[in-house]
């Protein structure tokens, strides 16, 4: 979500940068934006998905749809 505001990308713990904590989890989420585009490029290189949402609102309204998919009886 490279088009998250920096003050929303703190209040959300830099949920936006997911792929970067889970690799460098000892690194301080002030390095994620520096590190994403690397992390993107390697993916690239040797045809791994890379995927991100490029906006806190599509994050957002994907949560809420993933939500109400989780909640129907045929995903229990």
């Amino acid at each position: 979500m490279y088009g998250c505001l920096v003050g929303m990308a703190f209040l959300c713990g830099a949920l936006n940068y997911q792929t970067e904590h889970h690799l460098f989890p000892g690194v301080s989420q002030y390095h994620y934006p520096a590190i994403a585009p690397i992390v993107r490029d390697v993916c690239k290189k040797y045809g791994h998905p890379y995927i991100y949402v490029p906006s806190m609102w599509e994050a957002l309204k994907l949560h809420v749809v993933y939500l109400k998919q989780m909640g129907v009886k045929e995903y229990h």
